[in-house]
């Protein structure tokens, strides 16, 4: 953990210089502005009153050769608010950077506002897959339609007042950190820590039984609609019927990677591996 920080903390400070320009000023400062207000608007879809979503997905995009993206990064997606699954709406954590001379300082004890992102899923495929080659995975999260509800209002909330969060910080009030608190708040998870890698969150809820099948790769050719029960939190008197579901879409059950067995620093060590081969290709 302490590498993992000392690491984080290395490249914040060292990513610095930047074109002084007051043309580039502007731009950034245009670039900005233009981002909140679209934002702005594409968040009026959740705070209306007939906002409808059928499940939840975390979705965990793969990490990239950008220094920003070496942990991965973690989503939520709304299923079925959407005319379409490509337009399910997805939520994203990100700090309002609003300085064009980044205080590295700030953006890593806090200072910097949270944004709470939201876009069609399309969106952030075409972003990540796209436009950087990175992996994206999807995991059905249980959740009871008391559960769903509460999250819907929490994010609500936290999208009218994005003070309510508290301060941007890249160790712990970051992407991940925000989904879990975010997931604890409103029933979802049991998990406190929110201290957390998005690389090990999968790993996480599996512990906690908060999701029980296999990851899906995202892609555009193959947008599978699931059935509602595979959303639903599956108790002790209706497992049976989710089994019997779910072996319709997952023959193979077994979670696929060795790493969500092992303990952490193992995976550290997994994901300090694949980010070296990542930058070496």
């Amino acid at each position: 953990m302490k590498l993992a920080k000392l690491l984080l903390l290395l490249v914040v400070i060292s990513c610095s210089g930047k074109d002084q320009s007051k043309a580039a000023k502007d731009a950034f400062y245009n670039e900005h502005n233009q981002m909140l207000f679209e934002n702005k608007e594409r968040s009026k879809l959740i705070l209306k009153q007939d906002f409808e979503y059928r499940g939840l997905e975390f979705i965990y995009v793969d990490f990239g050769k950008i220094y920003y993206s070496f942990w991965g990064h973690g989503l939520v997606r709304f299923v079925g608010s959407g005319k379409t699954p490509l337009e399910d709406l997805t939520l994203s954590f990100i700090a309002d950077f609003n300085d064009y001379n980044l205080d590295n300082m700030k953006a890593y004890f806090g200072g910097y506002d949270v944004l709470p992102e939201l876009k069609p899923l399309k969106t952030y495929m075409d972003e990540y897959i796209k436009d950087e080659s990175r992996f994206m995975h999807r995991y059905i999260l249980q959740t009871t339609v008391e559960q769903r509800h509460k999250f819907l209002k929490l994010i609500q909330d936290w999208v009218r007042d994005n003070k309510k969060p508290g301060t941007y910080t890249f160790r712990e009030n970051n992407c991940s950190g925000l989904i879990m608190k975010a997931l604890n708040f409103s029933g979802i998870s049991p998990i406190e820590d929110i201290e957390t890698y998005p690389f090990d969150m999968p790993i996480l809820f599996y512990e906690a039984k908060m999701m029980r099948l296999p990851h899906l790769n995202l892609n555009y050719e193959n947008q599978i609609m699931l059935p509602q029960v595979l959303y639903e939190k599956c108790e002790k008197s209706d497992c049976t019927k989710y089994d019997q579901v779910a072996k319709e879409f997952f023959p193979n059950k077994e979670i696929p990677v060795k790493k969500e067995l092992e303990p952490f620093v193992v995976r550290v060590f997994w994901w300090a591996k694949k980010l070296m081969t990542l930058l070496l290709s």
